[in-house]
C-alpha cells in the first residue's frame, strides 16, 4: 500500500516534467551575452536603438539568463521587446517575442506566451519568413503539449512539418511528435524518432537536445514498464547535461533520474541525489521547478518510510502550488479589474458627454424660446402702436 501511495504522489505528474523538458529544446544553438555585458548592451541600445548587432546579442542573452534565473530571463524578455520596437527591425521584434514567449512557457504562463507567439506570427507572415514561421508553429505545439492539450498541439506540429518540407531537421518538432505518439501508446514510433535524433550529426544537435532525447526515450520505456532500459537512458541524459551549465535542464533531468531509480527500487542512490536536486532547483529560481522538487522529495521520503519528512515536503509542495495558482488567479483578477475600471471610466466620460450635449440642447432650446417671445412682444408692440396711431 505504501508503494502505491508513493507512486501516486511521486509520479502522477511525471508527464509534466517531460513536457517542461521539451520546452528546453526550443533554445537555438547561438552565442549570447553573459551577465556582465547586459548593462553595457542596455546603454548601447538606449543611445543607439538601431544597432541590430547589439539588439541580437541582447535578445539571445535571454538564453543565458533562462539557464540560471528564470525571473531575470522574464525581465530581459520584456526589455528586449521594448528595445526591438524602438529599433524598427521587424524580424528582430518577432525574435524578441519568440524568445520571451519561450520563457513564459517554461514559467507556465500560457496565455501570455500565446499572445506573444501570435504577435510574432503576424510579423513573420508580413515578412514572408517561412522558416521562422515554422519555428513559431513548433513552439506553439510545445505550449499546448505542456498544458496537456495534445489535440491542439498536433495540428500546429503537422503545420510546421508541412511548412518545413524536407530541407530542415528540427529536433523540437520531432521530439514533440514522438511525445504525442507516446501518449497514443504508439511507443515504437516514438522510440524510432528519438533514435533518429540521436543518430543525427553533431551539426544538427546540441548536448542539450541529445540529453533531452535520451531522457524522453527513457520516459517512453518507462511507460512500457521497461524500467531498467528507462534508467539507462536517464543516466545517459544526466551524464550529457552535466557538461553544460544550465540549472533548469539539470533539475528536470535529475528528477527523471530519481524517478527511474525509485521505479527500480534503488532508494539509497535516489536518496543520495536529493541534496543535489535541492541545490540545483533553488539555483534556477524557477517557482514551478522548486514546487516539483518538493513533490519529488515527498515521494522518495515516503517510499523509504520517512513519513515525517515526506509530510513536511508535501505540505511545502501544496503550499507553493496553491501560491502559484493564486498568483495566476490574482493576475487574471487584476486584469479583469483593470478592464472594468477602464470600462467604467469610458462609461463615465460618455455619460458626461451626453449630459453636456443635453445641457447645450437645453440652452439652445431656451434661447430659441426667448427669441420667439421677444419676437412676439415686438410684433405685439408694433400692432399696439399702429392701433394708437389709427385712433
Amino acid at each position: 500500500m505504501k508503494g502505491n501511495t508513493c507512486f501516486n504522489l511521486l509520479f502522477r505528474n511525471s508527464q509534466k516534467w517531460q513536457l517542461q523538458l521539451l520546452l528546453l529544446l526550443l533554445i537555438p544553438l547561438s552565442q549570447f551575452a553573459n551577465s556582465t555585458q547586459l548593462d553595457s548592451l542596455e546603454t548601447r541600445l538606449t543611445t543607439h536603438p538601431r544597432d541590430t548587432a547589439a539588439l541580437s546579442m541582447y535578445i539571445y542573452s535571454i538564453i543565458n539568463a533562462r539557464g540560471k534565473d528564470m525571473a531575470l530571463a522574464e525581465e530581459i524578455g520584456k526589455k528586449a521587446i521594448k528595445f526591438a520596437k524602438k529599433s524598427g527591425a521587424q524580424l528582430h521584434l518577432s525574435n524578441a517575442y519568440n524568445m520571451a514567449a519561450i520563457t513564459l512557457s517554461q514559467l507556465e504562463k500560457t496565455d501570455e506566451a500565446m499572445e506573444l507567439y501570435q504577435k510574432a506570427i503576424t510579423i513573420l507572415k508580413e515578412q514572408n519568413s517561412r522558416d521562422e514561421l515554422s519555428k513559431i508553429y513548433v513552439n506553439i505545439g510545445s505550449l499546448y503539449l505542456q498544458s496537456k492539450n495534445h489535440l491542439q498541439a498536433e495540428p500546429w506540429l503537422l503545420k510546421a512539418k508541412k511548412n518545413m518540407g524536407t530541407k530542415t531537421y528540427d529536433p523540437v518538432l520531432n521530439n514533440n511528435l514522438a511525445l504525442i505518439y507516446s501518449h497514443k501508446g504508439e511507443y515504437p514510433k516514438a522510440i524510432k524518432i528519438y533514435q533518429e535524433l540521436l543518430d543525427q550529426p553533431d551539426s544538427l544537435k546540441s548536448l542539450r537536445s541529445e540529453a533531452l532525447a535520451h531522457n524522453n526515450m527513457g520516459y517512453t520505456f518507462q511507460q512500457m514498464n521497461q524500467h531498467r532500459t528507462a534508467l539507462s537512458h536517464y543516466r545517459k541524459a544526466n551524464q550529457i547535461i552535466s557538461q553544460t551549465t544550465y540549472n533548469l535542464e539539470k533539475g528536470y533531468l535529475l528528477m527523471s533520474l530519481i524517478d527511474g531509480l525509485v521505479h527500480n527500487k534503488l532508494y539509497l542512490e535516489a536518496n543520495q541525489m536529493l541534496d543535489s536536486l535541492q541545490v540545483i532547483a533553488r539555483a534556477s529560481n524557477a517557482p514551478n521547478q522548486i514546487s516539483e522538487m518538493h513533490r519529488t522529495l515527498a515521494g522518495v521520503y515516503q517510499e523509504q518510510g520517512k513519513d515525517k519528512e515526506a509530510l513536511n515536503q508535501y505540505v511545502l509542495y501544496m503550499t507553493m502550488n496553491d501560491s502559484l495558482q493564486k498568483e495566476d488567479q490574482n493576475m487574471k483578477i487584476a486584469e479583469l479589474q483593470s478592464k472594468l475600471e477602464v470600462a467604467e471610466r469610458d462609461a463615465e466620460i460618455e455619460m458626461m458627454a451626453r449630459e453636456n450635449e443635453l445641457e447645450v440642447a437645453k440652452s439652445n432650446q431656451q434661447r430659441y424660446y426667448i427669441w420667439i417671445m421677444a419676437g412676439g412682444l415686438l410684433i405685439l408692440g408694433i400692432v399696439l402702436v399702429l392701433l394708437i396711431i389709427n385712433m
